[in-house]
């Protein structure tokens, strides 16, 4: 089965792909980010954003430990277990579609993924989207 994730990159969801991945091996997987939620505003916090900047990256390049468990981070996740993983800010604009199709996925799983999908990209999937 061929089976997109959609993803944040946010320490829940790293905490998700570290056990989801482990049991989908012998499935094709590719992993699909989003790198913000929702609309930028000019609201926004500075100080708020560059946490979010800090934590993103830090989780990248060294995961997060847990009760003495260690997690892959972002980057180890992709090359541990051999999926690709592409930013996808976009999903619901003819590139972003064009990406999800050309993957070509039975199910897309959603992991707090930072868009609303719109009917398009839930058609993408053949299963739909869990």
């Amino acid at each position: 089965m061929r089976i997109a994730v959609l993803y944040n990159r946010d320490v829940y969801a790293l905490k998700a792909l570290n056990r989801l991945l482990a049991g989908l091996t012998q499935h094709r997987v590719e992993l699909f980010h989003s790198s913000r939620v929702g609309r930028a505003t000019q609201h926004q916090a500075t100080a708020l954003a560059g946490l979010a900047k800090v934590e993103q990256q830090l989780l990248q390049k060294f995961g997060a430990r847990a009760m003495g468990e260690h997690r892959l981070g972002f980057d180890e996740l992709g090359s541990h277990y051999s999926v690709a993983d592409a930013p996808l800010n976009n999903i619901n604009e003819p590139s972003g579609l064009a990406a999800l199709q050309h993957f070509n996925p039975d199910l897309m799983v959603s992991i707090r993924f930072g868009k609303i999908l719109k009917d398009q990209a839930i058609a993408c999937a053949s299963m739909g989207e869990l």
